[in-house]
């Protein structure tokens, strides 16, 4: 039981920071571009936001659906100029 004892927190202190790590270790590159979907972005956010020198490590970050809100934020979908929808119709 004891095993299951483990909440999203641990996972963005711990699991999160421990495969960026990993995953630099074995490709040796400074920093990986990062696809996350619904807790995945999650975790993420919570794991940079509580360990802000990860941001160096992350060159891209991909969040997909994220179980959250996001407060003050620019979407490059909303941002008209950079979608040029009349070419589509």
């Amino acid at each position: 039981v004891n095993y299951w004892n483990f909440s999203i927190d641990e996972i963005a202190l711990y699991d999160v920071p421990s495969l960026i790590d990993h995953i630099l270790k074995e490709t040796k590159v400074p920093a990986i571009n990062y696809v996350g979907y619904s807790l995945g972005s999650t975790t993420f956010f919570m794991a940079l936001a509580a360990q802000p020198s990860y941001n160096q490590k992350i060159r891209k970050m991909a969040g997909l659906a994220p179980a959250c809100y996001l407060n003050n934020t620019n979407s490059f979908a909303s941002n008209n100029k950079y979608l040029p929808f009349e070419t589509f119709i």
